[in-house]
Protein backbone atom coordinates (compact mmCIF):
# COMPACT_ATOMS: atom_id res chain seq x y z
CA UNK A 1 0.00 0.00 0.00
CA UNK A 2 2.75 2.52 0.90
CA UNK A 3 4.80 1.61 -2.63
CA UNK A 4 1.38 2.39 -4.18
CA UNK A 5 0.98 5.71 -2.28
CA UNK A 6 4.71 6.70 -3.03
CA UNK A 7 4.25 5.86 -6.56
CA UNK A 8 0.67 8.08 -6.88
CA UNK A 9 2.84 10.87 -4.99
CA UNK A 10 5.68 10.88 -7.56
CA UNK A 11 3.54 10.99 -10.55
CA UNK A 12 1.15 13.58 -8.97
CA UNK A 13 -1.81 11.08 -9.31
CA UNK A 14 -4.79 11.62 -6.95
CA UNK A 15 -6.39 8.54 -5.21
CA UNK A 16 -10.03 9.13 -6.30
CA UNK A 17 -12.85 7.78 -4.12
CA UNK A 18 -15.90 5.78 -5.08
CA UNK A 19 -17.35 6.91 -7.88
CA UNK A 20 -20.62 8.42 -6.91
CA UNK A 21 -21.31 10.85 -10.29
CA UNK A 22 -20.54 10.70 -13.20
CA UNK A 23 -21.52 12.45 -17.30
CA UNK A 24 -24.63 12.44 -16.18
CA UNK A 25 -25.20 9.06 -14.35
CA UNK A 26 -25.28 8.70 -10.21
CA UNK A 27 -23.55 5.70 -8.98
CA UNK A 28 -24.61 3.72 -6.12
CA UNK A 29 -22.59 1.00 -3.89
CA UNK A 30 -24.20 -1.90 -2.12
CA UNK A 31 -23.79 -4.85 -0.98
CA UNK A 32 -25.72 -6.39 -3.97
CA UNK A 33 -24.19 -4.62 -6.29
CA UNK A 34 -23.87 -1.19 -8.39
CA UNK A 35 -26.81 0.40 -9.18
CA UNK A 36 -26.66 3.23 -11.55
CA UNK A 37 -29.73 5.40 -12.86
CA UNK A 38 -30.05 8.90 -14.34
CA UNK A 39 -32.11 10.44 -12.14
CA UNK A 40 -31.32 13.72 -11.83
CA UNK A 41 -30.45 14.13 -15.61
CA UNK A 42 -34.66 13.61 -15.85
CA UNK A 43 -35.32 16.08 -13.01
CA UNK A 44 -33.06 18.29 -16.07
CA UNK A 45 -35.35 17.10 -18.87
CA UNK A 46 -38.29 18.05 -16.51
CA UNK A 47 -37.27 21.79 -16.76
CA UNK A 48 -36.49 21.31 -20.16
CA UNK A 49 -40.06 20.27 -20.74
CA UNK A 50 -41.76 23.33 -19.30
CA UNK A 51 -39.77 25.38 -21.82
CA UNK A 52 -41.19 22.59 -24.45
CA UNK A 53 -44.81 23.31 -23.10
CA UNK A 54 -44.08 27.10 -23.28
CA UNK A 55 -42.85 26.84 -26.80
CA UNK A 56 -45.98 24.36 -27.97
CA UNK A 57 -48.60 26.60 -25.98
CA UNK A 58 -47.34 29.65 -28.56
CA UNK A 59 -49.82 27.35 -31.00
CA UNK A 60 -53.01 27.56 -28.40
CA UNK A 61 -55.07 29.54 -31.15
CA UNK A 62 -54.52 27.01 -33.86
CA UNK A 63 -53.51 23.88 -31.86
CA UNK A 64 -52.66 20.47 -33.95
CA UNK A 65 -52.55 17.12 -33.00
CA UNK A 66 -49.08 17.04 -33.67
CA UNK A 67 -48.41 19.19 -30.35
CA UNK A 68 -50.21 17.74 -28.19
CA UNK A 69 -48.55 13.92 -29.65
CA UNK A 70 -45.03 15.89 -29.37
CA UNK A 71 -45.93 16.87 -25.59
CA UNK A 72 -47.59 13.66 -24.32
CA UNK A 73 -44.82 11.43 -25.84
CA UNK A 74 -42.42 13.38 -23.45
CA UNK A 75 -44.52 13.19 -20.59
CA UNK A 76 -44.82 9.34 -20.61
CA UNK A 77 -41.29 8.62 -21.08
CA UNK A 78 -40.67 11.22 -17.82
CA UNK A 79 -43.15 9.80 -16.03
CA UNK A 80 -42.10 5.92 -16.40
CA UNK A 81 -38.79 6.58 -16.15
CA UNK A 82 -37.16 9.21 -13.29
CA UNK A 83 -36.64 6.35 -10.67
CA UNK A 84 -35.51 3.51 -12.93
CA UNK A 85 -31.68 2.07 -13.57
CA UNK A 86 -29.54 -0.40 -13.71
CA UNK A 87 -28.74 -2.79 -10.67
CA UNK A 88 -25.14 -4.56 -11.61
CA UNK A 89 -24.96 -7.48 -9.37
CA UNK A 90 -21.94 -8.64 -7.51
CA UNK A 91 -21.25 -12.19 -8.56
CA UNK A 92 -22.40 -14.69 -6.56
CA UNK A 93 -19.16 -17.25 -6.80
CA UNK A 94 -15.63 -16.03 -8.04
CA UNK A 95 -16.23 -17.23 -11.48
CA UNK A 96 -17.15 -14.64 -13.81
CA UNK A 97 -19.46 -16.24 -16.61
CA UNK A 98 -19.37 -14.25 -20.31
CA UNK A 99 -22.55 -15.55 -22.19
CA UNK A 100 -23.48 -14.07 -25.92
CA UNK A 101 -27.56 -14.59 -27.07
CA UNK A 102 -28.25 -14.21 -30.89
CA UNK A 103 -31.38 -13.91 -32.64
CA UNK A 104 -32.60 -13.36 -36.35
CA UNK A 105 -35.78 -12.75 -38.04
CA UNK A 106 -35.82 -14.07 -41.30
CA UNK A 107 -37.37 -11.51 -44.06
CA UNK A 108 -38.77 -9.33 -41.34
CA UNK A 109 -39.07 -6.39 -42.72
CA UNK A 110 -42.04 -6.67 -45.44
CA UNK A 111 -41.15 -3.83 -47.61
CA UNK A 112 -37.70 -4.57 -48.53
CA UNK A 113 -37.69 -8.81 -47.20
CA UNK A 114 -34.71 -7.74 -45.45
CA UNK A 115 -34.25 -9.83 -41.95
CA UNK A 116 -33.17 -8.59 -38.66
CA UNK A 117 -30.06 -9.62 -36.22
CA UNK A 118 -29.58 -8.56 -32.87
CA UNK A 119 -27.18 -10.06 -30.07
CA UNK A 120 -26.35 -9.40 -26.57
CA UNK A 121 -23.63 -10.16 -24.17
CA UNK A 122 -23.88 -10.73 -20.34
CA UNK A 123 -20.91 -10.95 -18.35
CA UNK A 124 -21.49 -11.75 -14.55
CA UNK A 125 -25.06 -11.92 -15.28
CA UNK A 126 -25.34 -8.21 -16.17
CA UNK A 127 -25.60 -6.82 -19.47
CA UNK A 128 -22.46 -5.32 -21.19
CA UNK A 129 -23.42 -4.94 -24.75
CA UNK A 130 -26.49 -5.24 -27.04
CA UNK A 131 -26.99 -4.47 -30.56
CA UNK A 132 -29.68 -5.00 -33.19
CA UNK A 133 -29.70 -4.79 -37.36
CA UNK A 134 -31.38 -4.89 -39.72
CA UNK A 135 -28.98 -6.89 -42.79
CA UNK A 136 -27.44 -5.48 -45.65
CA UNK A 137 -28.25 -8.27 -48.13
CA UNK A 138 -31.59 -10.12 -48.64
CA UNK A 139 -30.89 -13.57 -47.20
CA UNK A 140 -32.24 -16.60 -49.22
CA UNK A 141 -32.02 -18.75 -46.38
CA UNK A 142 -33.16 -18.71 -42.73
CA UNK A 143 -29.76 -20.42 -42.06
CA UNK A 144 -27.87 -17.77 -43.86
CA UNK A 145 -30.19 -15.16 -41.49
CA UNK A 146 -28.81 -16.94 -38.29
CA UNK A 147 -25.13 -17.45 -39.05
CA UNK A 148 -24.99 -13.77 -39.78
CA UNK A 149 -26.55 -13.29 -36.70
CA UNK A 150 -24.04 -15.23 -34.92
CA UNK A 151 -21.14 -13.58 -36.55
CA UNK A 152 -22.50 -10.30 -35.52
CA UNK A 153 -22.76 -11.08 -31.52
CA UNK A 154 -18.80 -12.66 -31.87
Amino acid sequence: MNNLKQCLKEFDIKELRKLKYFLGIEVMHSKQGIFISQQKYMLDLLKETKKMVSVVSQFMHNPEESHLKAVNRRLQYLKGSPTRGILFKRPTCTCVTLKAYTDADYVGSLVNKRSSSGYCTLLGGNLVTWRSKKQNEIARSSTKVEFRSMALGI
